[in-house]
């Protein structure tokens, strides 16, 4: 699955939805139309994000995913795919980050294969995250931008970013740090709300 841009959706349980969401039928943008169901599909999970940018955001006018487990699988990847990985985690605060992101049912801590982390590889007090392979996630609060001052890395992961007190502060000081690797990136899981921010972002996947 190579994902975009948000979509709206016309599956039938959803259209009604889209009477008061301001023209979005005339937009150009891809739509789904129908679902076919085919017998010889077997369960898988795959997150592939081409994009250097990319925003996924999940509410009732959009096709409903869970978004925390969506970006979390794409944090694994990273980590497990590419040893030494340095990954900015950022929630709406540092506790929403540590019990949704990384303790939380789709958090990095349940999703991770155990034998993958080593004995005290999760260290609560500083909030990061050790692989066996060197890979480091680290945890930052959208409360507090500075904490971003200075630090690089590879991806970064932005949780909620709809919610934080600081959004714009936040995003800028993550960017300005995200330059390591051949192909930084970053992915945004929020529940929408017409925020600047998310404004902003929405705007340049027209």
């Amino acid at each position: 699955i190579t994902l975009i841009k948000p979509l709206p959706t016309l599956i039938p349980r959803k259209s009604p939805s889209l009477d008061d969401f301001g023209g979005r039928r005339s937009m150009s943008v891809r739509w789904i139309t129908s679902v076919t169901k085919r017998a010889d599909i077997v369960p898988t999970q795959c997150i592939s994000i081409e994009n250097d940018e990319h925003l996924i955001l999940v509410g009732d006018k959009f096709i409903t995913t869970r978004q925390t487990r969506c970006g979390a699988e794409w944090v694994k990847k990273k980590m497990i795919e590419e040893p030494g990985v340095r990954i900015a985690v950022v929630g709406q605060t540092i506790a929403a980050c540590r019990e949704v992101c990384f303790k939380g049912k789709s958090g990095l801590l349940e999703i991770i294969p155990p034998e993958l982390i080593p004995a005290k590889g999760y260290n609560i007090t500083n909030g990061q995250l050790k692989l066996r392979n060197g890979s480091i996630a680290y945890s930052y609060s959208g409360g507090d931008p500075e904490k971003l001052r200075g630090p690089q890395h590879h991806y970064a992961w932005i949780d909620e970013l709809a919610a934080y007190q600081y959004a714009q502060d936040t995003f800028d000081m993550l960017n300005m740090g995200l330059r390591l690797g051949s192909h930084p990136q970053w992915v945004v899981t929020t529940t929408p709300k017409p925020t600047p921010i998310i404004v902003e972002l929405v705007n340049r996947g027209q």
